[in-house]
């Protein structure tokens, strides 16, 4: 399942604030958490591969 950056968000903050009001079982808990743990690790990854254009002109003009 592909989710936009939005959806990502808009799903991470779902799953904290009713986490435990929907969740009520440890196990369900427990992969609830995993799933909030991959939700914000994918969303620091976007964050540190988004590459800036004056770096990436930067580093075009160093390599030609």
């Amino acid at each position: 399942m592909l989710l936009t950056e939005k959806e990502k968000e808009l799903l991470l903050s779902i799953l904290k604030k009713e986490r435990g009001k929907i969740f009520q079982g440890k196990e369900k808990k427990d992969s609830i958490e995993s799933l909030i743990h991959k939700l914000e690790q994918s969303m620091r990854n976007i964050q540190v591969n988004k590459i800036p254009k004056k770096v990436d002109t930067f580093k075009k003009s160093f390599s030609e």
